[in-house]
């Protein structure tokens, strides 16, 4: 649950911002991907809605938050 409120706030207000946002962000991420690879190992392809769409989200505002002005 504490996943989903950081990933919706991340992808609100265009990804993580301080420090330590960042790091909280990758380590969830890297997580989120080494666990959802088991899940769709054993055919539970209802988690990985959970386990990567939600922080593919996060990481789309925060490569937004990054882009050149003329991008964004």
């Amino acid at each position: 649950m504490f996943s989903g409120l950081l990933n919706w706030q991340w992808a609100r207000t265009k990804g993580p911002q301080t420090f330590e946002e960042k790091i909280i962000y990758w380590t969830l991420l890297a997580t989120h991907l080494a666990y959802g690879y088991r899940y769709a190992q054993v055919g539970e392809y209802s988690v990985l809605s959970v386990m990567w769409v939600a922080p593919a989200l996060s990481l789309a505002g925060y490569q937004l938050d990054s882009a050149p002005a003329s991008l964004a």
